[in-house]
Order: C-alpha cells, then sequence, then structure tokens
C-alpha cells in the first residue's frame, strides 16, 4: 500500500513536471494578448509566470520582442518576481537594451538583487543620456535589502551627487543615506548649501540616517533658514 502510494506521488510529480512547460506557453500565449495591463487576464500573468521560477525566464526572454508595451512591462513584473539568476541576468540585460520605460522598470527591479553584475548595471546606467534612467538607477542603488559593494557604489553615487538633474541629485544623496555611506559625509554636508529646496531635505534626511556628530555644526546652521 506504501509503495502503490509513493508510486502514485511520483507520477504526479512528473505529470506535473511534464504539464509545466505547456503552461508557460500557454501564460505567454495570454500575455501575447495582453494590451492593457489593466486587464483581468493580463494582471495574472506575472503570478503564473513567477510560479514556474528560472524555467519561464529563457520563453519569456524569447517572446519579449512581440509583446505589446503592457505585455512587455507585465514581463519585468514577472522577472522581478521570479528568485533566479537568470531572471537577474534578463533583467540586466533589459536594463541596457529596451525602450525607455522597460528599462527604467528593469532598473528598479534590480535594485532588490545583489551581486557583482547587478552593481555594475546600475552604475554604468548613472552615466546614461536620459536623466529618468540616472535617477533610477540612483534610486536602486540605495535599497539595503541586499549589500552593496560600497568600494564601487558609494564613489559613483558621491559622482552623481553633482549631476545637473535635480531628480538624481536627490535620488543619489538618500541613496547615500540609507546605504550608512559615512565616508561620503562631507559630500552630504556640502549639498546643505544648496539652491534648490529638495537638494537640502534630502541631504538632511541622508544625514538623519547617518547620524554622524560630525554634521551637527552644519545641521545647527541649517535651522537658522526661514
Amino acid at each position: 500500500m506504501r509503495v502503490g502510494l509513493l508510486s502514485l506521488v511520483v507520477l504526479v510529480a512528473l505529470n506535473a513536471e511534464a504539464a509545466t512547460p505547456n503552461a508557460v506557453v500557454k501564460a505567454l500565449d495570454d500575455l501575447r494578448t495582453c494590451h492593457r495591463i489593466d486587464d483581468p487576464v493580463c494582471r495574472g500573468v506575472p503570478v503564473r509566470l513567477k510560479n514556474y521560477g528560472g524555467r519561464a525566464v529563457k520563453p519569456l526572454m524569447k517572446a519579449f520582442p512581440g509583446l505589446s508595451p503592457a505585455g512587455q512591462l507585465l514581463g519585468v513584473v514577472a522577472l522581478k518576481g521570479i528568485d533566479d539568476k537568470s531572471a537577474t541576468k534578463a533583467l540586466i540585460a533589459l536594463s541596457s537594451d529596451s525602450g525607455y520605460l522597460i528599462r527604467t522598470v528593469s532598473l528598479a527591479a534590480l535594485g532588490d538583487r545583489k551581486g557583482r553584475a547587478v552593481d555594475k548595471a546600475l552604475i554604468k546606467a548613472l552615466a546614461d543620456d536620459a536623466a529618468a534612467i540616472r535617477a533610477a538607477a540612483a534610486e536602486s542603488l540605495g535599497k539595503v535589502m541586499r549589500k552593496r559593494d560600497m568600494k564601487r557604489t558609494v564613489p559613483a553615487l558621491v559622482k552623481a551627487t553633482g549631476d545637473k538633474e535635480m531628480t538624481v541629485r536627490v535620488a543619489s544623496l538618500e541613496s547615500l543615506g540609507f546605504l550608512g555611506a559615512v565616508s561620503a559625509l562631507d559630500t552630504i554636508v556640502r549639498a546643505l548649501d544648496s539652491r534648490q529646496l529638495s537638494v537640502r531635505k534630502s541631504a538632511v534626511f541622508s544625514l538623519r540616517l547617518l547620524a554622524d556628530k560630525r554634521s551637527v555644526p552644519a545641521l545647527m546652521e541649517i535651522l537658522k533658514e526661514e
């Protein structure tokens, strides 16, 4: 009886494994019909693909160029939910070789992942021509769920605090705070002298996170502002 039950369990497992590729194909077929992300069927596709894990990544990336903008966005959502090296590689590829929106959301998704390749992709994006791409990369570098390579990340963010676009400067300053980058203290303190209120607020925010007593005189000075 026990042998029979074990055989049944193995058979069910094998059938499930055999059915998975067909299920991925079906999910991708549904994704190809998606032209609005709020469609009930379309909203469920990322979860379905996520459930298949790394097995869904290669077929998804093969189908990706033929998807509508909405379908591609949902595809990135699916990749974000797949905790697999192949999904990370796919997000890195999309973050540098896709349309503007897909690059932005892919960079945001990479913020939750670790590894030298991830850091390299995010740092590279800090030099992009588009300000929104640079801002997305700066923000993702500051996510602390996963540790960054501080020796490479902090200097890149310090440099980005001098970006011509305010959104990039703000994101870079805040990320330095989230990372606890005490070595960037002088850079953050200098940002208190910015003419732009948003930049000064971000500097104060980061100094609060660092909680380094060397910043106290500068913070006392900024209290005099109306």
